[in-house]
């Protein structure tokens, strides 16, 4: 099943962007009276018709709609974006798929970027929703520096994940369910030993993700696997 993304719902009518209209109309070839699937990245997904094509567009009728709630905790991963873009690409990409709700890149000493193209990483997380048809799109917060992130975190349950075997414990056996939790995820050089320690007197524990040494996008997606399964 194929799910289509949407902004607002006018009068019972749904009007597709550009690039989602020639999707329906080029690519599906899709003709007035099918049946289309929508969502909005915010928990409503949409049963309508396909009601009329022009130039401009496509137009849905709206038959049916079902509201999927966010959760009443939030699961957050910060991580350092990579030198390879396609790499961070597909961290947002897969922790989109599994379910993650926010997602916050960073700078910091190791730091492979200090711009990024958020535009395009809204839309792999847009596709990303619609291909797992995951009604609740996570939120991508721009991009900040390490400081900032660990000055302007309030959240009880936050983490730093380091190559430090020395670390506390083991990132899944820490974290609690139900509850908020952030864990930061360093950039490929990892942490400096002052930035860890920055961040554990700012309130963050200290953890790691097992023996083996993971690339960045890795480590996120097993973070963000870590958090699913234990809420699960």
């Amino acid at each position: 099943m194929n799910y289509f993304y949407f902004t607002e719902i006018s009068n019972g009518f749904i009007r597709l962007d550009e690039d989602e209209s020639k999707h329906l109309q080029l690519v599906l070839r899709h003709k007035p009276g099918n049946v289309i699937h929508l969502l909005n990245g915010n928990g409503l997904k949409v049963e309508g018709f396909l009601h009329a094509t022009d130039k401009k567009g496509v137009t849905i009728k709206v038959d049916k709609t079902v509201l999927f709630p966010k959760k009443d905790f939030q699961l957050h991963v910060a991580i350092g974006p990579t030198k390879q873009m396609e790499r961070f690409e597909w961290f947002l990409e897969k922790a989109t798929e599994l379910g993650i709700d926010s997602i916050t890149p960073f700078t910091s000493t190791h730091g492979e970027r200090d711009k990024l193209r958020m535009d395009r990483l809204e839309k792999i997380i847009r596709t990303a929703g619609k291909q797992s048809a995951n009604p609740n799109f996570p939120t991508l917060n721009g991009l900040m520096s390490f400081q900032e992130l660990i000055n302007g975190s309030t959240k009880k349950n936050k983490y730093i994940a380091h190559l430090d075997q020395s670390s506390k414990g083991h990132f899944f056996d820490v974290i609690p369910k139900g509850e908020d939790v952030l864990i930061l995820i360093g950039p490929e050089g990892d942490f400096t030993e002052k930035e860890v320690e920055t961040a554990k007197a700012q309130g963050f524990l200290s953890v790691h993700l097992g023996e083996n040494r993971l690339r960045t996008e890795t480590a996120g997606i097993f973070a963000t696997q870590c958090l699913i399964l234990k809420n699960k």
